[in-house]
């Protein structure tokens, strides 16, 4: 997907989000938004061929369709006579946290990819009032989608189409064209986040790798530019690599 028609694509939700005439058709792509917001986040500052303006507008049009998308699960919160304001106040965080260079980082990923698991112990390190907020906010979110009828596995259905939609880092599949931080192949090679030596090393056979695959720099590797600090420097083809993950994953 191209950075000019993800933009397309954010500006369209945001203008279909808006009134509440669908507001039961729209309800799903609302979820997305609000489960899958990480995965957005990630695609457009992790893509190794957007610049910064580039960046930065889709920031802006994402920010624009998740505060709509939080607006229709207010709305339909209310008609559900819950209380909408925690919801407000959550999705006010999740924009403020991945706009945060110390908090949008891999390192502070959990081992999942949704809002707002992806934080990991980082939720516990946040301000008591930011936690009380995802909390209480997590609560009516959770209510909501019971009362509407949507199960776990429902939830997890929406995530999936927000990653192969958006073709996210974050997906599931097995497509081998991807470009994978070493944290993500670390997930990928089943290597648990607690393991940091374990981490370590496969980090330091993917630099090996690089090093000795210089003329693949661009196809295989890809360095990221304008990177913040304590974000991963280099993005690994999957196909390229896989193999290394294979014997991670049976030294592990």
């Amino acid at each position: 997907m191209s950075a000019d028609s993800l933009r397309l694509e954010f500006d369209s939700d945001a203008k279909q989000f808006a009134g509440d005439e669908k507001d039961a058709e729209n309800l799903e792509a609302a979820v997305g938004y609000w489960l899958g917001y990480p995965v957005f986040v990630e695609v457009v500052q992790f893509h190794p061929d957007w610049d910064n303006s580039q960046k930065c507008g889709l920031q802006y049009a994402l920010g624009h369709a998740h505060h709509a998308a939080v607006q229709v699960l207010m709305r339909t919160a209310e008609r559900l006579h819950l209380d909408s304001s925690a919801l407000w106040e959550e999705g006010r965080i999740c924009r403020e946290l991945f706009l945060s260079p110390d908090l949008h980082n891999p390192e502070f990923r959990g081992v999942y990819d949704t809002w707002p698991d992806c934080l990991g112990s980082a939720r516990y390190q946040l301000p008591q009032g930011m936690q009380d907020a995802i909390q209480q906010g997590e609560a009516t979110f959770m209510r909501l989608t019971t009362l509407v009828g949507m199960s776990p596995d429902d939830l997890a259905r929406i995530v999936e189409t927000v990653k192969q939609n958006t073709g996210g880092t974050n997906a599931t599949t097995d497509n081998p064209d991807q470009m994978l931080t070493p944290q993500r192949l670390a997930d990928r090679a089943g290597i648990p986040e607690a393991d940091k030596l374990a981490r370590d090393s496969l980090r330091k056979t993917l630099e090996k790798w690089r090093r000795e695959n210089i003329s693949k720099q661009g196809t295989d590797w890809v360095e990221v530019a304008d990177r913040k600090p304590r974000e991963p420097g280099f993005l690994y083809r999957l196909g390229a690599v896989e193999h290394l993950l294979l014997t991670a994953r049976a030294t592990g």
